[in-house]
C-alpha cells in the first residue's frame, strides 16, 4: 500500500513537472496576503508578500487561484524598496531604491520578484486581466508597508 501511495505521488509530481510552468515559491516567511477578486467578489489571484530574515529580502508573486489556474492570462508583479523618507502609504514608494517585476501571459504566476528590504519599506502590486464580455479586464491588489 506505502509504495502504491508513492508511486502516485511521484507519478502527480512527474505529471506537474511535465507541465513546465509549475508555480514557484518565495524564500521567507509570509508577510501580506490580499486576494484578487473581481466585483461579483470570485477570486481570480491572490498576491503574496515575502519577507526572509536571513538575506533581508522580500519576494512577491501573484499566484492565479482555481478560477484561473492553467488558463493564460496576462498576469503582473510590481516589487519595489525604498527608504522610509521616500515611502508613503497611499502610493507607494515616490523614489524607489530597488524594484523588480515580471509580467506577462502567464497560467499560474507572475513573479516570484525579489528586492533588498532590510531597513527599508516595500509597495508591491499585483494585477491578472480576464475577459469580460468579451473585452479584457485588469483586477489588481497592493500591500505597501512592511517598513523594517
Amino acid at each position: 500500500m506505502h509504495r502504491l501511495i508513492c508511486s502516485f505521488a511521484i507519478a502527480l509530481a512527474g505529471i506537474a513537472f511535465s507541465s513546465g510552468a509549475l508555480a514557484q515559491s518565495c524564500p521567507g516567511t509570509l508577510v501580506g496576503l490580499k486576494p484578487i477578486k473581481n466585483p461579483s467578489g470570485q477570486k481570480l489571484a491572490e498576491l503574496q508578500l515575502y519577507y526572509d530574515a536571513a538575506s533581508g529580502k522580500n519576494c512577491a508573486r501573484t499566484m492565479h487561484s482555481s478560477a484561473t489556474w492553467g488558463q493564460s492570462r496576462h498576469t503582473e508583479v510590481l516589487l519595489q524598496s525604498c527608504k522610509r523618507e521616500n515611502f508613503h502609504a497611499s502610493n507607494g514608494c515616490s523614489k524607489p531604491l530597488l524594484y523588480d517585476e515580471d509580467w506577462g501571459d502567464r497560467k499560474y504566476q507572475a513573479g516570484p520578484v525579489l528586492v533588498a528590504g532590510a531597513k527599508r519599506c516595500v509597495f508591491v502590486q499585483g494585477s491578472i486581466v480576464v475577459p469580460v464580455s468579451g473585452k479584457p479586464k485588469a483586477y489588481r491588489a497592493e500591500i505597501s508597508g512592511h517598513c523594517g
